[in-house]
């Protein structure tokens, strides 16, 4: 990462994004209400808070990175348990509950 006017940039295909941490709502056509909870990693859905733009290409021709601008914002889904925590939460400061991941493990964006 860099710091470009107070604002921290990532780099090399990286986002910086936080998750969710409110539990999701919706109901199904039957009128059936479903909350899904969630712990720190437990959720897929996330909110960007810097991105990077994606690696065009890697020595390895298998890896790639979806072709998508990310906008700070921009709400994404994450594949799995994929993303970093950027810092402890004890020590973390601005940057607690940041996390990071490559473009290749998001799976969609909203």
């Amino acid at each position: 990462c860099k710091e470009v006017n107070g604002e921290v940039i990532p780099l090399n295909g990286w986002v910086i994004f936080q998750r969710d941490q409110k539990p999701m709502e919706w109901q199904t056509a039957s009128g059936l209400w479903c909350v899904e909870k969630v712990d720190k990693y437990g959720s897929k859905y996330g909110t960007v808070i810097a991105a990077d733009t994606p690696v065009k290409e890697y020595i390895e021709k298998k890896q790639y990175d979806y072709k998508i601008k990310l906008n700070k914002g921009q709400r994404v889904v994450v594949r799995g348990k994929f993303g970093h925590r950027m810092a402890d939460d004890a020590f973390a400061g601005k940057l607690k509950g940041y996390e990071v991941i490559r473009y290749r493990h998001l799976i969609a964006t909203l």
